[in-house]
Order: C-alpha cells, then sequence, then structure tokens
C-alpha cells in the first residue's frame, strides 16, 4: 500500500512515464502485489535516472526495514499508522482498492500475517498469506478447545479490550471528525484519584483539612471489602471502575501492557513527580466483574407486584446474559466457582447507583439484589459507584458498606494528568515528543497562574476538557476566560442533552432518559438562554464578589416550568430529574435543597 503510494508521488513529480506506465498495471493487480515483485522491478527495471534511482534506493531499503519497524511500533504508533494511510487513502480515493468487503457467509483475512476462519458447513475456509501472496484452503473445523485456561483467557481479554479505551467524543472538538484518533489509552492517561470520608469531605470543603489526609481510593478499595466510592459528574468514578478492571484484566495476560504494576503506580508529590512508596494491593489478579447499573435495572428488576423481592438471582442472571451476548456463555460457571472460591475471589465493580430511576421501587430492588449477592457470594469484593446527593437518603444505603467521597484533583495530580495526556495524544496525533513536553508546560502555567482556572482543573473532566481545547488550538487556551466557561458549559449542557438508553435482557432499547430540552419540550438554546440569565441574576444579587453563587431550588424551577411547553411536568419531577442528570448544577454540600452553579467568568 504505502509502496505504491509513494511510487505514484514519484510518477506525478518527476514525469517519469515508466514508472507511471508500471504504477497502472500494479494497480489493476493490487490484491496480489508483492513486496519483493516491487522490489525485482526497482533493482531491473527502473530507468537511469540518478535523482530518481536515489529515490527509489530508498523505497527499496525502507521496503526492507519495515517488518522490523511495525514488530517495534507502540499501539499508539499503530494507531497513528492506520489512522493516517486510511485518510490518506480515501483523500487520493483509493480505499476501497485496499479495504476488504465480505458479502455473505465467508471469512476475510487482510494484512501481513492475517488468518481468517470461516465456520461454513461442511467445512471451515481458512486463508493465509504465505510469501505475499493468498492461499485458501479447506478443511473440517477444529474442534472446540473449551479449557478452563482458555476460557478465563477469552474473559480477560474481552474485560480489558473493553475497558481500555477512553473517548473524547463530546469533548474534543475535532473527535466528530475522526472517531479513530478521538479514543485515548485510558492506562497511559489515567492519574490516581484521592477520597476522603463523609466527614472529612465537608471539612475539606470549608478549607479544614490538609491536601495530605486524602487517601488514595485504591488504599480504600484495598482495605474495604465493601466500598460505595461517591462524587460529583466529572469526577473520575467511571473512570476508576475501568481502570481498576483494566488492570485486574492485564494481569493475568502476560501480554498486556497494563497490570498490577499500573494498578499501583506512586502518587504523584505537588511537582507532578513520583512519591517514594507505591499505592497499595494486597489481593493479587482478582478476576474483575463490571455491571452497569442502569442496564441492570431496565430489563432484569421484577416488574410484577411491587411486594415482589429482588435476590441476587436476578443480578446473576443479568452477569450471565451478558457473557452470553460477549460470546463468553461457557465461563459463566467457572466466574461463579471462582468468586466463591477463597483462594480465587473477584471484584464486582457497580457503576452508577444514582442512574437507576426511583419509578417502580427499582432503587429499592437494586439495594436488596446487592445485599443478595454479597450474602451468595461471600469472598468476592463489591465496588459501587455513584453521586453524593443520591446517597443521602438513610433507606438508599447499602449495610455493612464503607463510604468514600472523590476529592478533587490536587496540584501534583494536575501536573501528572497533563503530562501523561500530552505525552500520549500528541503521539496518538503523530507529534513528536517535544511538541508534548512543550505544551504540557505551557497548559500547566497557564492554569496555576490563573485560581479560578485551577479551580476548574480540580475536576477531572473539565481538565479533561481544558487538555484537548489547548491542543486544539496549538498550544493556548481561550484567551477571554469567559470563551473557556463557555466551552464547559456547552460540555455540560450536552450531559443534558444526550438521551440514555434502558435496555431489556434481550439488549433491546425499553426505555429512553429524555434530553432536559425534550422533558421541557423546548429547544437548547431556549435552556441556555435561561441558565445565562439565571447565572447574572444570582450574581447580581450576591453580596461579595467572591465564590459561588447560589441558586435557591425555588428560583431555579420556577423558572424552568415557566418556558416548560410541558404542562404534564412537576415540580418533583424536576427536582428528580436535574438531580439524576446534573453535571451543570451541582447539590449544595448540606443536602437537596439548593443547587449551585459552576463558578462563572
Amino acid at each position: 500500500m504505502p509502496v505504491i503510494l509513494a511510487l505514484g508521488n514519484i510518477a506525478g513529480g518527476v514525469g517519469a512515464g515508466v514508472v507511471a506506465n508500471q504504477l497502472e498495471q500494479w494497480r489493476s493487480r493490487a490484491d496480489r502485489l508483492t513486496l519483493d515483485e516491487v522490489a525485482g522491478w526497482i533493482a531491473a527495471e527502473a530507468p537511469v535516472n540518478a535523482d530518481l534511482r536515489q529515490t527509489l534506493d530508498d523505497i527499496a531499503a525502507r521496503l526492507e526495514a519495515l517488518p522490523a519497524l511495525a514488530a517495534g511500533l507502540t499501539d499508539a504508533d499503530r494507531v497513528w499508522l492506520e489512522t493516517t494511510l486510511r485518510r490518506e487513502l480515501s483523500a487520493l480515493g483509493s480505499l476501497p482498492r485496499f479495504e476488504a468487503t465480505l458479502n455473505g457467509l465467508g471469512a476475510l483475512a487482510q494484512g501481513p500475517g492475517a488468518k481468517a476462519a470461516a465456520a461454513t458447513a461442511p467445512y471451515a475456509t481458512a486463508v493465509n498469506e504465505v510469501g505475499g501472496d493468498l492461499t485458501i484452503i479447506q478443511h473440517p473445523p477444529p474442534p472446540p478447545d473449551p479449557t478452563p485456561a482458555n476460557l478465563r483467557r477469552s474473559y480477560l481479554n474481552y474485560v480489558y479490550r473493553s475497558c481500555r479505551s477512553m473517548s473524547l467524543l463530546g469533548v474534543d472538538p475535532k473527535a466528530a471528525a475522526a472517531e479513530t484518533a478521538s479514543r485515548l489509552s485510558l492506562g497511559a492517561v489515567y492519574t490516581a484519584l484521592l477520597t476522603l470520608s463523609q466527614e472529612e469531605h465537608a471539612l475539606f470543603s470549608r478549607g479544614d483539612l490538609r491536601d495530605e489526609q486524602r487517601q488514595p481510593a485504591l488504599t480504600r478499595l484495598n482495605r474495604e471489602p465493601y466500598l460505595v466510592l461517591l462524587g460529583d459528574p466529572g469526577s473520575g468514578k467511571t473512570t476508576f471502575v475501568n481502570f481498576v478492571a483494566l488492570c485486574l484484566a492485564g494481569a493475568g495476560l502476560s501480554e498486556a501492557e497494563y497490570g498490577l504494576d499500573a494498578l499501583t503506580d506512586p502518587l504523584p508529590k505537588d511537582d507532578g513527580s513520583d512519591r517514594d512508596e507505591r499505592q497499595p494491593w494486597d489481593h493479587r489478579a482478582l478476576l474483575p466483574l463490571k455491571v452497569v447499573l442502569r442496564d441492570f435495572a431496565a430489563g432484569w428488576l421484577p416488574s410484577g407486584q411491587a411486594s415482589q423481592s429482588t435476590t441476587a438471582r436476578h443480578l446473576w442472571a443479568f452477569i450471565e446474559a451478558e457473557l452470553e451476548a460477549a460470546a463468553l456463555g461457557d465461563f459463566a460457571p467457572q466466574l461463579k466457582q471462582a468468586l466463591r472460591d477463597p483462594q480465587q475471589g473477584g471484584l464486582l465493580l457497580l457503576d452508577g447507583w444514582d442512574e437507576v430511576p426511583e419509578a417502580n421501587r427499582r432503587r429499592e430492588q437494586l439495594r436488596q439484589a446487592v445485599v443478595g449477592f454479597r450474602r451468595a457470594f461471600p469472598h468476592c469484593r463489591i465496588l459501587v459507584t455513584g453521586r453524593t446527593y443520591a446517597y443521602q437518603r438513610q433507606d438508599w444505603k447499602l449495610p455493612n458498606f464503607a463510604e468514600a467521597v472523590l476529592a478533587p484533583f490536587s496540584a501534583g495530580q494536575i501536573r501528572r494528568f497533563v503530562e501523561r495526556w500530552y505525552t500520549h495524544a500528541t503521539a496518538l496525533y503523530g507529534q513528536p515528543a517535544e511538541t508534548a513536553q512543550g505544551r504540557a508546560e505551557l497548559l500547566k502555567q497557564a492554569v496555576f497562574k490563573n485560581n479560578r482556572l485551577q479551580e476548574l482543573a480540580a475536576r477531572p473532566l473539565l481538565l479533561t476538557l481544558m487538555a484537548s481545547l489547548h491542543a486544539w488550538r496549538g498550544g493556548s487556551l481561550p484567551e477571554k476566560r469567559g470563551e473557556l466557561y463557555a466551552a464547559a458549559v456547552e460540555l455540560l449542557l450536552d450531559t443534558w442533552e444526550s438521551q440514555k438508553p434502558y435496555r431489556d435482557e434481550h439488549g433491546r432499547i425499553i426505555e429512553w432518559d429524555p434530553s432536559l430540552s425534550e422533558w421541557l419540550d423546548v429547544d437548547k438554546d431556549a435552556v441556555r438562554r435561561l441558565l445565562n440569565r439565571l447565572a447574572y441574576d444570582v450574581h447580581a444579587a450576591q453580596p461579595e464578589t467572591v465564590g459561588t453563587a447560589d441558586i435557591p431550588q425555588e428560583m431555579l424551577i420556577n423558572r424552568l416550568q415557566a418556558i416548560s411547553q410541558n404542562n404534564l411536568v412537576t415540580s418533583a419531577q424536576l427536582v428528580q430529574y436535574l438531580s439524576r442528570r446534573a453535571g451543570l448544577l451541582l447539590p449544595h454540600l448540606s443536602g437537596i435543597p439548593g443547587r449551585r452553579l459552576l463558578e462563572p467568568g
């Protein structure tokens, strides 16, 4: 592929007719072209032209080095190479020549060393590349090999691959145009999170607690067999769940890049350098088991009589169905046995406690299912994540579960994230390492010379937005702080404007959690204008010009209802909706009665 492109550029650049003629012949049979054939033509048939000769010699040398170079590429380099080739081929209109398509049953194998098999009775078709040529061999399918070790490995690979990327769609302004390049490696950018107890969190918010009193989230997970990890929107709850699952799965895969070493990576000091000690983890490579509670609650809780209770059986049925959907159903018995074995054990990761609607007693049913699962699998550790406000009700709490609240990023965490993000992102987009170091330093300077930007950067989601905007603008943040806040508000409004699906046991969408504008039956611009006016009014009435301004709940609800075209929406429903879809507005620490706007410009 690159050879044909390179020779095409030569032919166009120097007007070499013989090269152009040969190139046209090769294009007509590109699917059968071998590298040896190209190199042979270069050696024997190229015209005697000093400049052209030198260029062709360079191509031949690069062809010989290509296998060794490809073997040494990192994951990020491979992503960049694939993205770049596809973009250039698309621009030339040549992508269909090099991209195989399949109609009907069968299999495709493409690229050096590629192999594929199609289970088409009575034979399986295997396609191999041998010496640059494709050969097709038909033979009976091999017998299945469902050994415990292979099943476990397949499951760990599934978890590892499903957790290893973090998408920038909705954050990176360029992501929508290049989705392939909009996914960062979670392990490459992850920064360890810190936590506080509920009591410490209240003291910390008033400035009565020192930074060094915060404990790593992993330390609490290591110490507590049953833990509820709470945090505001964008504080890193789901990221922590995915990173723990990634590292525990990787620990059981010899070729994985991220394992227990990455999980226990030392915390950063204030200057961004590593502390001397690693984070603790005393539980080996537990089997990770991730459950998105929104999906479980949608179609797997009893829907009959209100008195019908929920048990561990309901949660396990959902887990089995998820495994079956991933073609891992054979692993279910082995997983169940491991979770019950005191010598093996596992870690159940329940993400999104707050995203389960209260309707039809689903939250109480969910609570029953988790308590029942803990009793049925006493050797399985459990982590639950949710937003802080959703865990305030006493009847909602899980018995015998410890609680911790994610703390804002410290100065060291901000520096660590910026450095890792830029190192990985620039490699992903094919930029030199010097660019990463320089731009990371520029972003850190911009953040730490402005107290308000530093407060925004303490939220991982907004720090990611700032880093993305900084990179998109070539190494600078918007000159006017209001522009940055406007971008942050747009991002957080998008979380209100995105629909959330709920699926049944067959994977079918049975319910949508609507966006705010759909809920009110108005357009997004009307919601934005209302929030702009609301922010202005509360700040105009603020007695002091420092700090954040509080928005009384009554004022917020009344104004939303004033623009609503949906007469069926009640005040109580709006309060519940805004609590569930919070992001732009945060609840007061004292409880639900008020909302607080993100710090304005």
